[in-house]
């Protein structure tokens, strides 16, 4: 389904294309489009920028107006948004599903309320003990009757689609008057004023309402005639929040009340100054002529803004395209409102300043980056908490049936299309379970690429209105509002820090364990959350490798765990030994000393025979805890109690390592027997282990042994002196670095093994000195704490 992200996305492929067919007048003057205005009058004082990361953002610094290339859409064409998207779909050739047969839904229609605004006791409760002000309470048209709070529900075009009461105290709940009314969400008539048939007065009764003036000018009006349909629509002090983005700049007019006629086609608005012009959509509003009157410069401190427009933060503020919708009133009717005057700020505000009190749009409108900031919008769980965001500045709609999941969310068939128009959705429901099942039901239907929840301080929105908290506090819940993306999604950015430490890691941090080899000195490295495979055909040396590898890992301050299932512990330890101390036959002083040493850093699970990995990872977590061991050795995989032939069993297991490992960030080495080739000259690679192929694809690391038999038969066949110091020079051992998943080396190295010390090494010649582990009596003369 072509959404509107969507959309947005692929005409920034056609962005000159489009310039060209929607002012063709246009010229193209380095990398902008320029023109007089979307009328296509001569002129430079709009530009569409074509390329680069701000391409398909325009503005008319005369008019000061701006957008993207679907604002630029509808004001050049004088058409709502929803038909803007729909012709760019056709022009980019995108469908838009459609059932066959759409579903046929019959509704009850509920009578019209027939209370009056809230003077007695449900203005007590919404306005003294629920904090909301009187303002919103008009705005949202909240109606009182007898002790009851009338909640109701219009659709965009200011249709009635339900009435839901409730009495005025706490704990009550609010009902439908009606059964069978169409489920829609609450709040579309703040949202969309200028659509409210003119019976039926969006503002309520504001003849109680504090005085507050915002200039000294008349109170003008804006009528919009679309063929015989017109509507002339209330001062901006009662509108709600519009499309900011493209309002013009506020100056001083000429006239007590200067007015601008636009004219699209067989359309015709006749705006007011914009100081008290509705907000609806304001991509084709003209600038106001400057003027000397009182009005003009006597304007308003920023804390005598209307709310929506003084607490809520550009950056993040949701507002709602009023462009989006098509005015459908009935012909020849026409709605007039008094001048009205807002009460005093909800919350506090710092004194104004000449740009505190220019629009948002005008203060924060970098040249090219204005886009969008009025498609976004607030679902709430309930009428209260949608009228308290909303008394925070934020455009806020609430569910009908509340929190949880399934049938409380028929809602979304009716408004599935309304909500279109809205990049960014942030679900401010309830901060409990129900809460969370309901914002991530409605996620899944509305598109989790697109919706966001928000983590409110307090149980719910009106909650954080009677704690006091204040408007920065909301936007920060907002800012930090969570995306419902699948988790494991990054930027590249996200891992800068990691990313630097690879490239210039620090000194002092651990990278991983080496090899006693000088040739692989800096090329292969043992990382934590990783595992290494060594295979090798039985008998090749590659438990006898491994085994080389733990004094050396000991040095380093690794601490081992050893689970060597083919061998007794003894046994293990004897070639050790060997190993630590460099000797065929140590003294009984030199083994305890070797001991001690092993003793810093090694640990053995004695289970000679088949195990099974659930419970050695089970021994392996507690040695990771208790004793701090970053290392883990399994030999075998043999030994896990795994058929041969039972691949998917062997394919498990090492799943289950690799995640164990990833998990507890420790590095596991897991030794497995090489297939039989039946050539012995034949060095084993990735494909030769033994078992399922995925054992190989999973592992990190994997190395491979090959002892070079027949070198061994010719050495020892040889009676000559010379021919045997010839042979001897040549490796009878290859370590093959076959894969190295987070390294850059991948080769094979030459070693020689020591018969006597059970050493292998980097040449024929002995170098003692390379190894001596227990020169200090402990490793780097370092003193560990043993294992206990």
């Amino acid at each position: 389904m072509s959404t509107l992200i969507e959309v947005k996305q692929k005409l920034l492929l056609y962005v000159q294309a489009i310039a060209e067919m929607l002012l063709p007048q246009g010229r193209k003057k380095g990398n902008a489009w320029i023109i007089g205005n979307i009328h296509g009058e001569a002129g430079q004082s709009l530009s569409l920028c074509l390329s680069g990361s701000k391409a398909g953002l325009w503005y008319d610094f005369a008019e000061g107006i701006g957008g993207d290339l679907l604002d630029l859409w509808c004001a050049v064409k004088g058409i709502p948004l929803s038909a803007a998207l729909e012709e760019a779909r056709a022009y980019l050739n995108l469908s838009r599903p459609k059932p066959f047969m759409a579903p046929r839904r019959t509704y009850c229609l509920p009578p019209p309320p027939k209370g009056h605004d809230p003077s007695g006791v449900v203005k007590s409760y919404l306005h003294h003990e629920r904090r909301i002000p009187l303002e919103i309470l008009a705005r949202y048209r909240i109606k009182e009757e007898g002790n009851s709070i009338l909640f109701p529900f219009y659709k965009p075009d200011g249709t009635l689609a339900m009435v839901k009461a409730r009495r005025a105290e706490a704990g009550a709940k609010a009902k439908p008057t009606t059964a069978q009314c169409e489920p829609i969400l609450f709040g579309w008539q703040a949202l969309f004023p200028a659509s409210q048939p003119a019976s039926q007065d969006p503002l309520g009764d504001l003849s109680s309402r504090p005085a507050q003036a915002l200039s000294s000018s008349p109170a003008s009006q804006v009528s919009l005639q679309a063929s015989s349909q017109a509507l002339t629509s209330s001062p901006a002090s009662q509108a709600p929040l519009g499309n900011l983005s493209s309002r013009p700049a506020q100056a001083p007019s000429s006239s007590p009340a200067s007015q601008v006629s636009l004219q699209t086609s067989s359309q015709a608005l006749t705006s007011s100054p914009a100081s008290q012009a509705p907000l609806g959509n304001l991509s084709s509003r003209s600038a106001q002529a400057p003027s000397s009157s009182p009005a003009s410069q006597t304007s308003s401190p920023a804390s005598q803004a209307p709310l929506s427009d003084r607490v809520f933060p550009l950056t993040q503020a949701p507002l709602n395209d009023l462009s989006s919708l098509s005015v459908q009133t009935s012909p020849q009717t026409s709605i007039k409102k008094p001048a009205t005057q807002t009460s005093s700020p909800l919350l506090p505000t710092q004194a104004s300043s000449p740009a505190s009190q220019a629009l948002l749009s005008d203060r924060a409108f970098p040249p090219t980056q204005n886009a969008k900031q009025a498609r976004d919008l607030v679902i709430t769980e309930g009428e209260i908490d949608a009228l308290s965001l909303a008394a925070y500045g934020y455009p806020a709609l609430s569910l009908p049936f509340g929190g949880g999941k399934g049938g409380k969310h028929a809602w979304i068939e009716q408004e599935f299309d309304h909500l279109e128009i809205f990049e960014k959705i942030y679900l401010a429901t309830d901060m409990d379970p129900p809460g969370e099942e309901a914002a991530l039901a409605i996620a899944n239907r509305l598109g989790r690429h697109r919706c966001y929840r928000v983590c409110l301080p307090y149980k719910d929105a009106n909650d954080c209105l009677t704690a006091g908290l204040d408007a920065a506090t909301i936007a920060q819940a907002f800012a930090k509002a969570k995306s419902f993306a699948p988790e494991g999604l990054h930027r590249a950015s996200d891992y800068k820090e990691k990313v630097l430490e690879l490239f210039w890691p620090n000194p002092e941090q651990h990278v991983g364990y080496s090899v006693p080899y000088p040739k692989l000195e800096g090329k292969l490295s043992f990382r934590p959350a990783e595992l290494t495979l060594w295979s090798g055909a039985s008998g090749a040396g590659k438990s006898q490798l491994l085994s080389d590898c733990i004094p050396h890992w000991i040095a380093q301050e690794s601490r081992l765990c050893l689970a060597s299932l083919e061998m007794k512990g003894e046994q293990s330890l004897r070639r050790l030994i060997k190993q630590t101390g460099g000797t065929s036959h140590p003294t009984k002083e030199k083994i305890e000393q070797i001991l001690h040493f092993l003793d810093h850093g090694l640990i053995l699970y004695e289970h000679v025979g088949k195990s099974n990995v659930e419970t050695l990872l089970d021994v392996f977590d507690y040695c990771r805890a208790k004793y701090g061991c970053d290392q883990f050795i399994i030999d075998s995989l043999m030994r896990l109690g795994i058929a041969a032939d039972d691949y998917t069993g062997q394919e498990q297991a090492v799943y289950k390592i690799v995640d164990w490992a990833v998990l507890n960030a420790v590095h596991v080495h897991l030794v497995a027997h090489a297939r039989k080739s039946g050539v012995d000259k034949d060095i084993p690679g990735t494909e030769d282990i033994k078992g399922a192929s995925e054992i190989g694809a999973n592992a990190f690391n994997i190395i491979t042994i090959w002892r070079n038999r027949p070198l061994e038969d010719k050495i020892f066949a040889t009676q000559q002196l010379h021919e045997k110091a010839e042979l001897t020079k040549r490796p009878g051992v290859v370590m093959n670095i076959a894969k190295q998943r987070s390294g850059d080396f991948e080769g094979k190295v030459g070693l020689w093994f020591d018969p006597q010390s059970y050493r292998y090494r980097c040449s024929p010649e002995e170098t003692p000195w390379l190894r001596r582990y227990l020169a200090d009596a402990s490793p780097r003369g370092l003193t560990p704490n043993p294992v206990h």
